[in-house]
């Protein structure tokens, strides 16, 4: 199956704050798709890519202790020299349990400013399935949205409230239902 596009809804709102600053900052925890990198090459920004998606932490997660967890995500987010303005979770918080997703956010609280905001899709029921995707940004409007190339790890479908509760520095700035049950969200930093 090749790849779709769909709207997104919030992030022209995203895309708007990120740019009334000279210079901006991008976290893009999927790998860098030609089509994120090509839109943002318009812009005076930094970015970073973690491939989170095909990381073996993905697959290990389950047997490994919270202190590893933390451990794991911190050397993921190593390469951070500052705080991030604008972070693209993409649907990666439905691939981690609960205790590595909030290892993944004691790991990436750090990385974020009062002024940050974020972009991602969690699950509108813990009992949504989720189809493996690939992300990629087309314009301000419109994401590329294509099959993810290898197999994935299990699914943990994670709610807008179980997503706050693990990201609290983050609060839901908007959120929208979309017709396949997943929740765009637009989060702002506390």
């Amino acid at each position: 199956m090749s790849a779709t596009t769909e709207s997104a809804q919030h992030l022209p709102l995203l895309l708007e704050r990120v740019q009334q600053r000279s210079r901006f900052t991008v976290f893009d925890i999927g790998p860098a798709t030609p089509q994120t990198v090509a839109f943002f090459s318009n812009f005076k920004c930094r970015l970073h890519f973690a491939d989170l998606y095909d990381d073996p932490l993905l697959t290990a997660q389950d047997e490994l202790e919270d202190a590893e967890l933390l451990e794991c995500f911190k050397a993921l987010l190593s390469f951070a020299v500052g705080p991030f303005d604008l972070c693209l979770l993409w649907d990666a918080p439905n691939y981690l349990n609960p205790r590595a997703l909030r290892a993944l956010s004691d790991a990436l609280r750090p990385l974020i400013q009062r002024k940050s905001v974020a972009h991602g899709y969690c699950a509108f029921q813990e009992t949504q399935p989720f189809a493996p995707k690939q992300y990629g940004i087309l314009d301000a409007e419109t994401v590329s949205v294509a099959p993810r190339p290898k197999a994935q790890a299990r699914m943990y479908p994670t709610t807008q409230n179980a997503l706050i509760e693990a990201f609290s520095f983050f609060t839901v700035g908007r959120g929208t239902l979309m017709s396949d049950g997943r929740v765009e969200l637009l989060l702002e930093a506390l």
